[in-house]
């Protein structure tokens, strides 16, 4: 790494500052059951955060379960609803 003038890079500790509530954000209404035998009944979604050269976004996305393809996203410098 000295050959080429490279330096690596120490990871922040990461730091709990508030407590979370222990009850679940919403209800699971299918039961943990993700086989589904008929297209566009059931689409489930989730969001994660990416670091780019302009710095983090938000990815959300919507899939359609049967198929598993993504019915829809977004990406969004902040992680609040709607564009």
């Amino acid at each position: 790494m000295r050959q080429h003038q490279l330096v690596g890079i120490q990871a922040q500790r990461y730091r709990v500052m508030a407590r979370q509530d222990p009850s679940p954000p919403a209800p699971d209404l299918l039961r943990r059951q993700f086989d589904v035998d008929v297209k566009d009944a059931v689409w489930a979604g989730d969001m994660t955060y990416l670091w780019t050269p302009q710095g983090w976004v938000y990815l959300a996305v919507v899939l359609d379960l049967f198929s598993r393809r993504v019915i829809g996203w977004d990406v969004s410098r902040t992680a609040t609803r709607g564009s």
